[in-house]
């Protein structure tokens, strides 16, 4: 989290680059990042909306096979589903050579 007197100023981008490359290094074969947020921050939802997350609905396990292991994986740590107002974006990754 970005404190409120340093936001809007490319911090929280910047951040967020720099989590998605240290996990492509720390696990070449990922296939999603997640996030989780609360419901009520409003902002935060157009931050990573803005960053190519997609915010959860019912069933997009259905779609999105990578996000059905994330999930069952979530259920083994009773982490399933999100509780206290929270959300979950992801971001699937594509696995070409880029």
């Amino acid at each position: 989290m970005v404190s409120a007197e340093f936001q809007r100023q490319g911090i929280g981008k910047i951040l967020l680059k720099q989590y998605e490359e240290k996990s492509k290094q720390i696990n070449p074969n990922i296939q999603i990042f997640t996030l989780h947020t609360y419901d009520d921050t409003k902002y935060n939802h157009i931050f990573y909306s803005k960053s190519g997350y997609k915010k959860y609905k019912k069933h997009d396990e259905n779609k999105i096979t990578c996000l059905t292991s994330w999930i069952e994986n979530c259920k083994t740590f009773n982490d399933w589903p999100l509780v206290n107002n929270k959300v979950l974006f992801y971001k699937p990754i594509k696995q070409n050579s880029e």
